[in-house]
C-alpha cells in the first residue's frame, strides 16, 4: 500500500491544483461558450481521479473524514455536469439513475457515520458532519426523486432550475474541494473554521450565481 501511496500522491497533489486553478477559472468567466465547458469537463475529470488516487492515502491513514469530502465532491461535480448534458439530450441516462441509487446509498451511509459521532461524543465530528450530510441527502433525494420515481427528468430540467442545480452543485464540489485543501494545510486555528467557511462563503456565491445566470437562460 505504501509503494502505491507513494505513486499516486504526487499525481493526487497535481490533479488537486487542476481542480483549484479550472474552479477558480469557471467562477471568474463568463458562463457559457465552448471555453467554459471545456474547462469545465477538464475539472471534472481531475476531479473523477483527484478523488481515485486519494484512497491509497485515505485508506493507509484512517482519514474517514476526507474519504467522505471525496465522495461528497464527486457526486457534486459528476451531478452537476451531468445536468448540463441532460438539458441538451432532454432526458436522463442509465447512468444518471445508476449514479442516483449509488450516491443515496453512500448519503445514507454518511448520515449512519454522523450518529455515531454523536453517541461517541465526537460533537466537534458530529456538527461537521451534519452539515454535508444534510446537503448530499438532500441532493440525492431530488436526484432519486425525479429520475426514478417520476421516471422524467422534466421537473428539473424546465425553465431555469437546471441551470441553478448546475451550478449549485459545481460550485459544491468546489467547495469541497477548497475545505479539504484547508483542513490538510489548517490556516486557521479552528477545526471548525476550517471545514466549514468554505461552505459559508460557497452558500452565498451560489445565490448570487443562481439568480444571476438563471432568469436569462429560463426555457
Amino acid at each position: 500500500m505504501e509503494f502505491i501511496r507513494m505513486l499516486t500522491k504526487p499525481v493526487h497533489v497535481t490533479l488537486g491544483m487542476v481542480i483549484l486553478l479550472t474552479g477558480l477559472a469557471q467562477l471568474l468567466m463568463r458562463k457559457g461558450g465552448s471555453r467554459h465547458r471545456a474547462i469545465g469537463r477538464v475539472y471534472c475529470v481531475a476531479m473523477l481521479f483527484s478523488v481515485l488516487t486519494s484512497f491509497p492515502s485515505i485508506i493507509q491513514d484512517s482519514q474517514v473524514f476526507l474519504a467522505v469530502l471525496g465522495l461528497f465532491s464527486l457526486y457534486l461535480s459528476f451531478t452537476g455536469y451531468r445536468f448540463a448534458v441532460m438539458r441538451e439530450t432532454g432526458q436522463p441516462g442509465i447512468m444518471d439513475r445508476t449514479a442516483a441509487l449509488i450516491f443515496l446509498a453512500c448519503a445514507l451511509g454518511m448520515a449512519g457515520f454522523t450518529i455515531r459521532l454523536f453517541t461517541s461524543a465526537n460533537l466537534v465530528g458530529g456538527v461537521i458532519m451534519s452539515v454535508f450530510t444534510l446537503i448530499f441527502l438532500s441532493g440525492t433525494w431530488t436526484d432519486v426523486r425525479h429520475l426514478l420515481l417520476k421516471r422524467s427528468a422534466g421537473d428539473l430540467l424546465s425553465g431555469g432550475r437546471w441551470l441553478r442545480l448546475h451550478i449549485g452543485r459545481i460550485l459544491g464540489s468546489y467547495i469541497a474541494a477548497v475545505t479539504a485543501f484547508l483542513v490538510n494545510v489548517q490556516p486557521f486555528g479552528s477545526t471548525l473554521l476550517n471545514w466549514l467557511l468554505p461552505t459559508a462563503v460557497g452558500t452565498c456565491l451560489a445565490v448570487y450565481y443562481g439568480r444571476r445566470y438563471a432568469p436569462r437562460r429560463s426555457g
